[in-house]
């Protein structure tokens, strides 16, 4: 499959939602992890997508999140300030600044966001949206921190519309896949199911078991999803950590 980054004046982007206030563990977006923030490795890895046009980050205008601006600013990325906790305007907004026509939407906890999977899934995208006109496309099968979401500003204006609730404010999609009478959503499956995993952080515990695998990658900017389950396959302890059913017992899954 290959399919064109620009279809006619069409702009391609990822916006990674991150801000310093998480609930859980705070200010999780800049900790360290074998040397680099967080945040900074999901941009890294972001922009080494090659169906990408630009790489947002979109946080909000709380002086808290002054540190983040920084560091786009330093990684040479495009940054948005917005609303804390209608994160769907705030990726409205961003999309609108940086006239985007395709969205990505990634989030600041996952640093481990494979690029490899974020062109696959701009390419399903743009081909299903040329055959079957879809506004929402997400990928299923990867570990949990790794799937993707694709979408149309369309679908953003049409979702900023009708969301009601705080909870399809906050995280944006929800009601591309959950209102079929105003949205086409679809999802497609990967050939490998690595669904039992969790690579995203979320808790203190995660993130030591996340310093603990970043130290055993031999370049956690350009370890592949094969990489990573081969570090972890080599470790089953740390495996058993990253395991989504261990997860599920200690009561913070996370999707």
């Amino acid at each position: 499959m290959d399919i064109e980054v620009r279809v006619g004046s069409m702009r391609i982007g990822a916006v990674i939602q991150a801000r310093m206030g998480s609930a859980r563990l705070p200010g999780k977006a800049m900790m360290y992890f074998a040397g680099n923030p967080l945040l900074q490795y999901a941009i890294r890895r972001t922009r080494k997508a090659s169906k990408l046009n630009i790489v947002v980050v979109a946080t909000s205008n709380d002086p808290g999140n002054d540190a983040i601006a920084q560091l786009c600013a330093a990684e040479g990325v495009g940054v948005f300030r917005g609303e804390e906790d209608d994160v769907l305007d705030r990726f409205l907004q961003a999309s609108r600044q940086y006239e985007l026509s395709v969205i990505v939407r990634l989030t600041a906890d996952n640093p481990l966001v494979d690029p490899s999977i974020i062109d696959e899934s701009v390419e399903e995208f743009l081909l299903r949206k040329k055959e079957k006109d879809i506004h929402y496309l997400r990928s299923r099968g990867y570990p949990i921190g790794l799937n993707t979401e694709v979408f149309s500003i369309d679908a953003l204006e049409l979702a900023w519309k009708v969301a009601r609730t705080p909870r399809e404010k906050e995280h944006v999609t929800p009601v591309m896949y959950e209102q079929p009478m105003h949205f086409h959503s679809e999802s497609y499956v990967t050939s490998r199911d690595l669904s039992t995993l969790r690579l995203t952080v979320d808790t203190f515990e995660d993130y030591e078991n996340m310093e603990r695998l970043m130290q055993l990658l031999r370049s956690p900017i350009d370890a592949t999803v094969n990489d990573v389950v081969e570090a972890l396959e080599t470790h089953p302890d740390l495996l058993r950590k990253f395991s989504l059913k261990e997860n599920t017992k200690s009561g913070h899954a996370h999707q």
